[in-house]
C-alpha cells in the first residue's frame, strides 16, 4: 500500500512498543542522543500507529520490531536500529554502515532474540512511558 503524502513528509517516526522497558529505555537513549530533534515517537498502541498500520501494511498487534518510517519506506528490526543509530549524536553514527556488510538475516536473528526476550530481560510496564515536557510534542499518540 502506497502512503500518502501527509504521511511521507513527515520526519523519521519511530514506532516502538510502549509497555516495554526496554523498549522504554532506548527511545530515552534516542532522545538523549538526538540533539536535533530529528525523530518522533509514536507508541505501537496509540492512534497515530493505528493510522500508520493502514498506510504501510503492517499490524501493530504482531509487531515484534521496532519500525521507522521515513519518506514513505519502512525500516524494521535491525535496519531500523541501524537507521536510528546513524542519525544520532553518538562516535560511531558515521561508521555505523560497516554492520550494513553483516548478513541482514543474521542481524535480524539477534534482533528477534531480544524482541522475544525482552519483558524478560527488561519487564514490562502497565502503561505507556510519560515523555517530560520538553520532549511531549515529539511522542505522536
Amino acid at each position: 500500500m502506497k502512503p500518502n503524502n501527509e504521511l511521507s513528509q513527515q520526519p523519521p517516526m519511530i514506532i516502538f512498543d510502549g509497555v516495554c522497558n526496554f523498549c522504554n529505555r532506548w527511545i530515552n537513549f534516542v532522545i538523549r542522543h538526538d540533539s536535533t530533534g530529528l525523530f518522533l515517537f509514536v507508541p505501537s498502541t496509540g492512534e497515530t500507529a493505528k493510522h500508520m498500520e493502514k498506510a504501510y501494511a503492517f499490524k501493530t498487534l504482531e509487531l515484534n520490531s521496532v519500525l521507522v518510517i521515513d519518506n514513505g519506506r519502512v525500516y524494521d528490526r535491525s535496519d531500523a536500529v541501524l537507521f536510528i543509530l546513524s542519525r544520532l549524536d553518538i562516535p560511531i553514527a558515521n561508521k555505523i554502515n560497516w554492520a550494513y556488510a553483516i548478513p541482514k538475516r543474521l542481524r535480524d536473528g539477534v534482533y528477534k532474540w531480544i524482541a522475544k526476550n525482552r519483558y524478560l530481560i527488561a519487564g514490562k510496564s502497565n502503561a505507556c512511558m510519560l515523555p517530560t515536557q520538553a520532549t511531549r510534542k515529539r511522542f505522536l499518540n
